[in-house]
């Protein structure tokens, strides 16, 4: 404010303004709105009371509303990016006995900085590698999730995945916290015209001006 930036709280692009209102009124266009709701697990029982994404969770306990959060016997966070990082180290703090991390891919190649994972290894987290969850299990609350183990077809984060028939098993719990990534905004950016995305959702960008494919925008984040 101080420098002479104007901040307009309440507005929605598309609603309240569109691309192009934005395109007469101003010479440049920043876009920084970051990434969407987290990946659903598209699974049975995801709706059940106790499953959770990750970043809902995080806020909570960032903003201080723990009263909002209740006590856990076993927590399982599904994922293993520095968020699912984040997820079990706070469970555990919050005072779960039982917290675990489940990746579908082995430890070599999880997202999460390696700093991050042995400070969660110190906080006492379990982890599950090469398991893929199911189903949720439970009535109307989460009390059991089902997992099956898989195997690699090459190498590397892109190699496809097996399960291996005959290994599902089961874990008894009362939460599941999905950290599985966050969605891109495409359909938001598909609206502005000349605007590059690539393969994965993202604007197209010189490297050093951060301009993108229309002259008007910049993006970055």
């Amino acid at each position: 404010i101080g420098l002479g930036a104007q901040f307009k709280f309440g507005v929605e692009i598309g609603k309240d303004a569109g691309w192009e209102n934005l395109e007469r009124e101003y010479h440049a266009i920043f876009i920084s709105i970051g990434l969407g709701t987290t990946q659903p697990l598209s699974i049975p029982g995801e709706q059940l009371k106790g499953v959770m994404d990750a970043l809902s969770f995080i806020e909570k306990i960032k903003t201080r509303k723990f009263s909002s959060i209740k006590t856990s016997a076993t927590t399982v966070v599904i994922g293993a990016g520095n968020t699912a990082i984040d997820a079990v180290t706070q469970a555990k703090r919050l005072g779960a006995p039982k917290v675990i991390l489940a990746y579908r891919r082995s430890q070599a190649e999880m997202s999460a900085y390696n700093y991050e994972y042995e400070l969660a290894k110190g906080d006492g987290v379990e982890f599950l590698w090469n398991v893929a969850p199911k189903r949720i299990l439970g009535k109307t609350k989460v009390e059991a999730i089902e997992f099956m183990r898989t195997k690699p077809e090459g190498k590397g984060r892109q190699a496809k995945l097996k399960t291996i028939p005959g290994s599902k098993f089961k874990i008894s719990c009362d939460r599941v916290i999905l950290a599985l990534g966050q969605t891109k905004q495409r359909s938001v950016l598909e609206r502005v015209r000349n605007l590059q995305l690539d393969s994965s959702g993202c604007i197209v960008v010189h490297p050093k001006t951060l301009q993108s494919t229309n002259p008007l925008y910049f993006a970055g984040g």
